[in-house]
């Protein structure tokens, strides 16, 4: 993985929010048009971690979600969707992302790019995976299936993008330019990521969404946050602040060990100042 560089000093200090709680909730604990980005990997239905019963369930669940989320959002700024098609055994293979296309443009988010995550060493050593080795196998018409390397990134805004002054200059990546990002698989952030969420995203992959599309004084949202990969790339990048929601409660020992980076016992509903100086905040209600 490319060194990720620090753009602030130091002894900036960022102020951490994790809810261990249907993110559905956020209804109650922060404001309308609070949040200055939604940077997020939403839970796949048919992981055996999400209570999902079928597609038409977690679609409506979906729904309900980001008409929330778009309430909290600012207006001009961008709610970051990353997701995947998959398979499911019961209607064969879903484009998923076509769904959220439908989802975020129908709670009123205003479409503005589709990005493509593109996995290096997403194969495996011997140039082929299981999907692809079909064709080996067989090598007759029909038993072309490609190993899938890729992922997409949705880009919306709520209402048209909207600037204003901003201190200094980002950082420019240069081979992340156009709109297909190579990028690997988290399996090679061990010493990044020492606690790994199940289908947890590579840490670059928010930095960079934040990094081009984040105010560092206005707070991020991960609204299904995982191992809490959103908010470790936000601290990196020194936002002042982040707030995740994860609906498992088994999660909350990886988050903090991924933020903090040792095994502390964090207080529950409490204050607590970490090694690095950064205040979190974690109320568990799961």
């Amino acid at each position: 993985m490319d060194k990720i560089h620090r753009l602030h000093k130091e002894d900036d200090r960022m102020k951490i929010e994790i809810y261990i709680d249907n993110v559905k909730n956020i209804e109650n604990d922060y404001g309308n048009n609070y949040f200055g980005i939604i940077v997020t990997s939403p839970p796949y239905y048919t992981a055996s971690t999400t209570p999902y019963a079928n597609l038409g369930q977690y679609t409506k669940e979906m729904l309900e979600i980001f008409e929330i989320l778009y309430k909290k959002l600012r207006y001009g700024r961008i709610c970051a969707v990353n997701i995947s098609d998959i398979n499911d055994g019961y209607h064969g293979r879903i484009p998923l992302q076509n769904i959220f296309y439908t989802i975020l443009e129908k709670v009123g988010f205003k479409y503005q790019e589709t990005i493509i995550w593109a996995k290096p060493s997403g194969v495996k050593a011997a140039t082929y995976g299981k999907r692809a080795g079909s064709i080996i196998q067989h090598k007759k018409p029909l038993y072309y299936y490609p190993d899938v390397i890729h992922e997409y990134i949705l880009i919306y805004s709520k209402g048209g993008i909207q600037h204003k002054p901003y201190k200094g200059n980002i950082r420019i990546y240069k081979q992340y330019l156009n709109t297909i990002w190579h990028i690997n698989p988290v399996s090679s952030e061990t010493n990044i990521m020492p606690c790994k969420h199940p289908i947890a995203y590579p840490i670059k992959l928010p930095y960079l969404i934040l990094n081009y599309y984040g105010y560092r004084d206005e707070p991020v949202l991960d609204p299904f946050l995982g191992g809490g990969t959103t908010i470790l790339a936000a601290r990196k990048l020194h936002f002042q602040h982040a707030v995740g929601y994860e609906i498992d409660p088994n999660q909350l020992k990886c988050i903090l060990k991924n933020i903090i980076h040792n095994g502390i016992q964090v207080p529950i509903g409490i204050r607590y100042i970490s090694t690095l100086g950064d205040t979190i905040k974690v109320v568990r209600r799961k």
